[in-house]
């Protein structure tokens, strides 16, 4: 109960502050590309999400590079309601493996299109239904840049595989890459995404509706 009642305060407060909006500047256009979009430009169809609980496993990290992993992945299962975040014990048990190492060393690398990068999300999907994923972050990477790019993978492994090219202050944003923090588009696909209530398939149009539906209940209590 005390993370729903986090999610409706959260959703009272975000509708305060853009009371003059029935959705926040710029959410539809963040929607289309982060929430249906991918890097390769592909859209998708219908939104994928993880059903309930995402169990994670953690390979070759140092301990710093662990406690960013962790307290990035317990700040999305706060926000995230209606999915259970739990780490396990074994690589077997898990449906997302964290792979920290250089890239020559990851498993799935065959699939990494851009040279360079410093960290890579795969998704393995059924229908709506996250069923599996591979998180690849570089070993090599400065503490400051591992901020942005663990915080930017880990959202990608969750169902959010496009960047932004118009929002500016995002976590996903190609316009400015200095973001190192969630920013409130983030938070609130987050918890509208993972919310109890949301269809269990959502077109982008199905999507923008309830969201507008959570905006304006929200709007009412705020005011």
């Amino acid at each position: 109960m005390r993370r729903v009642g986090l999610v409706l305060t959260l959703l009272v407060v975000f509708a305060v502050s853009v009371a003059a909006f029935p959705t926040p500047p710029g959410y539809d256009e963040y929607v289309q590309e982060v929430v249906f979009g991918t890097e390769f430009g592909v859209k998708a169809s219908v939104m994928t999400t993880w059903d309930k609980t995402l169990r994670w496993y953690l390979e070759g990290a140092s301990w710093d590079q662990r406690e960013a992993v962790v307290g990035t992945l317990e700040w999305l299962d706060t926000y995230a309601v209606n999915l259970s975040i739990v780490e396990v014990s074994t690589k077997a048990a898990a449906d997302l493996v964290v792979y920290v190492c250089p890239q020559g060393a990851y498993p799935d690398r065959a699939y990494i299109s851009e040279t360079g990068a410093d960290g890579f999300t795969l998704l393995w999907t059924q229908g709506p239904r996250i069923t599996r994923a591979s998180v690849w972050l570089n070993s090599a990477m400065t503490a400051q840049r591992a901020q942005r790019v663990v915080r930017e993978e880990l959202f990608q492994a969750l169902g959010f595989c496009g960047d932004s090219s118009k929002a500016r202050i995002s976590i996903t944003s190609k316009v400015d890459v200095s973001v190192q923090e969630y920013q409130k588009l983030d938070q609130l696909v987050l918890i509208l995404a993972y919310a109890p209530a949301r269809p269990a398939v959502c077109t982008r149009k199905d999507f923008l509706a309830f969201s507008e539906l959570i905006f304006a209940n929200a709007k009412v209590r705020g005011e």
